[in-house]
Order: C-alpha cells, then structure tokens, then sequence
C-alpha cells in the first residue's frame, strides 16, 4: 500500500478487520515517516497486536528512536509517566534502553522497577544480567519475581544466573516470587 499521510497510516493501523500483512504495512510506513504524533496509536495497536504485527510497530517504534523520549520520561516524568515509560521499554525492546533502564532499578516506585526489570530481561548482555541480578534482592516482591523472570529469558553461558537465583531461591519468602524464581531456573537448566 503507498500511504501519502501518517493519519492514512494509523487508520489502517487501527483497523482490526484489515488484513495483518496492510496493517504490518502502515507501520513500517509510520516508521519511516518519522511523525511523532504516531507515536500513541502505535503504542495503543502494541497492547493487543499478533506477533508479526507487534514486531513491526516495535520496529517502526525504534525506527522513531522512540527510547529517547522514554528514556527522559523514565529519569524525570511523574510516577505515571514513568511506569509508561517503563512499559513502552517492556514493549519495543530497544538495546539503547539498557542505560536508562539500569538507571531505573533504583527508582522509588514498586512497579516501575517491576517493568524495568521486565523490560531488562527483553535484552541480552553481561549489564543485563548484573542489573537483573540486583533485582533479586529488591525490597518488592513483584521486582523480585520479574527479576527472576528476565534472568530466565537471557542466554546465560555464565551460569552465573542460575547460582544467583538458587542463592536467592533460599531466602525468598513470597510464594508468587519463589514461583517465578523456580520457572526461571526450570528454564536456565534445560538451555
């Protein structure tokens, strides 16, 4: 499809009863047009987009260097935009989020440290695994589960997730995050 405005674009996007190869379309051409104001329907399509679709929006997100917006937003919005922001980190995986992200597992709010931790685990490297290791020991129990969570989703040769998270396992005392660190282990194990 040749879309000539962004709004053409985002109609097509929008429209669930359109084929998914014409919606993958309108984003790849949201993601080279470059017009911010795009920016929230894609994110708003990401939420419940099949798997070719949601890789696509990511891409044209990543494509409008959409992290950096995140990443101020992340360091000094409200408590709301930050636990946006981290959830726009979760959803368009963007190895140049990893500073901001890092720098956010010591922020004050519960859940937006669970998102960053989440959003970590999206990444790969040996920053990731440090950061998410140290998420491990945070004082909320969901942090410590999505910590957990990440750990499991890295390709660790290391092994030193697994020693993290067995060391961690002894001490956990919330149910639903010991659950999570057993899944993470489970995982680690059989790769």
């Amino acid at each position: 499809m040749d879309f000539k405005t962004a709004e053409e674009a985002v109609a097509v996007l929008r429209d669930g009863d359109r084929d998914e190869g014409e919606r993958i379309e309108a984003a790849q051409a949201l993601g080279t047009m470059g017009n911010a104001g795009s920016i929230g329907p894609m994110f708003h399509t990401l939420e419940s987009a099949e798997t070719g679709l949601s890789l696509a929006l990511a891409e044209a997100l990543r494509q409008l260097n959409v992290g950096a917006l995140l990443s101020r937003d992340l360091k000094f919005g409200t408590v709301q935009k930050r636990r946006l922001a981290a959830l726009g980190f979760v959803r368009i995986q963007d190895p140049r989020s990893l500073d901001a992200l890092t720098g956010a597992t010591g922020d004050e709010d519960d859940e937006v440290r669970s998102q960053v931790y989440q959003a970590l685990g999206r990444l790969e490297g040996p920053r990731v695994l440090e950061a998410l290791i140290g998420g491990l020991k945070d004082a909320f129990p969901e942090a410590r589960a999505m910590a957990a969570y990440g750990i499991g989703q890295l390709k660790d040769d290391s092994n030193a997730g697994v020693a993290a998270l067995e060391a961690a396992l002894e001490e956990e005392a919330d149910d639903v995050a010991r659950v999570y660190f057993e899944k993470a282990l489970k995982r680690l194990r059989k790769t």
